[in-house]
């Protein structure tokens, strides 16, 4: 009785510590922080065992009993494990979370010419030669395409697109981490170009006038005449006419030039001159070179960028194509310069430092 109860006993341990046995080897899941993609799906993958088992949420996977385990949008924020048999000998993994992507909708980011917004149609409405910039935001930058009024727009694949002409732009495009996620814009971004034509100049007796807009800026040969901002404008000498004009979506528009000859002095005929500022920007003196010397006598001043003179006129002859202005009791700032004499006046832009 005493040997069959120590007999008892050694059977007892041996079992017991077959059942407390550790395996030697220790299964891994592969990928070990697993992210979907929207819609997406992955791949677990444990090392080559006898026999396997996949559990969920320590529930285990009716049917899961490959090397591998799809997972899919169902399985977003569960925790998985497999449980590998080897020798007989049965050892589980670690748990592994699986993870999801989550995108915000896709927006653009716009720079560039904006224009005007107009409320009645819900689009911009920018000028004759802008270009508004349009760029995908983060982070749908790979597989971009871009429509206009819904069709693709050839070889528009890239993240930024200028736009230069009127439509309804929307586009698709998907993340760096998620190239097979596409998404696309919800709203179209509306864009019209203003179609006002150019304004034109017409004369009446001895005065220029300008279709009709909301704003104007006359100019003698190609110089801004100060203080000259009405539809029309009255000439005293003759030279090459152009008007700005401004419509009601800001947009500036510039005329053809004019030419404008006036009556009853024996200069009429006299071309028109243009002169250069040495140095510019500057301070103290400048020097300042005519194209051709005037026939008559002129004079020389400095006004603001409203016209309102700042400086006495210093008077010459004529004759001449070089003159020394002092500029030295200037502030610093923006001015025009002005030649006149009886038949013309030029304007050009100084800076004064």
């Amino acid at each position: 009785m005493i040997r069959l109860t120590v007999l008892l006993f050694l059977l007892l341990v041996i079992e017991c510590s077959s059942a407390f046995a550790q395996c030697t080897f220790t299964p891994t899941i592969i990928p070990a922080q697993p992210i979907l993609c929207p819609n997406g799906s992955d791949t677990l993958w444990t090392q080559e065992y006898e026999a396997y088992q996949w559990y969920k949420n320590n529930n285990a996977i009716a049917g899961a009993t490959n090397q591998y385990h799809v997972v899919g949008q169902n399985d977003m924020l569960k925790q998985f494990k497999v449980a590998a048999t080897l020798a007989g000998c049965t050892e589980n993994s670690a748990s592994v979370l699986v993870d999801g992507w989550v995108f915000l909708l896709p927006y653009v980011i716009q720079s560039g010419d904006l224009g005007t917004f107009d409320p009645n149609t819900q689009s911009f409405i920018l000028c004759p030669g802008d270009t508004m910039i349009l760029e995908m935001g983060q982070p749908y930058i790979e597989n971009v395409q871009w429509f206009d009024s819904g069709n693709p727009i050839s070889g528009a694949n890239n993240s930024i697109y200028y736009i230069t002409s009127s439509g309804s732009y929307t586009a698709c495009g998907a993340p760096a981490v998620c190239p097979d996620y596409l998404d696309c814009m919800l709203i179209p971004i509306e864009v019209t170009f203003s179609t006002t034509p150019a304004p034109v100049i017409t004369q009446s007796n001895d005065t220029l006038f300008s279709t009709t807009a909301i704003s104007y800026q006359w100019f003698l040969n190609s110089n801004i005449i100060p203080g000259a901002t009405s539809k029309y404008y009255v000439p005293v000498i003759s030279g090459i006419y152009q008007v700005s004009i401004t419509n009601s979506f800001d947009c500036n528009l510039l005329s053809a030039t004019y030419n404008y000859i006036a009556t009853g002095s024996s200069y009429d005929n006299v071309p028109p001159f243009s002169f250069t500022i040495f140095p510019n920007p500057a301070k103290g003196l400048i020097t300042i070179y005519i194209s051709n010397a005037l026939p008559e006598a002129f004079a020389v001043s400095v006004t603001d960028i409203f016209g309102k003179a700042v400086s006495s006129p210093l008077k010459s002859s004529g004759a001449s194509n070089k003159i020394i202005f002092d500029i030295g009791k200037l502030t610093a700032g923006n001015y025009l310069v002005r030649i006149s004499n009886s038949k013309q006046v030029v304007y050009e832009k100084l800076v004064v430092y």
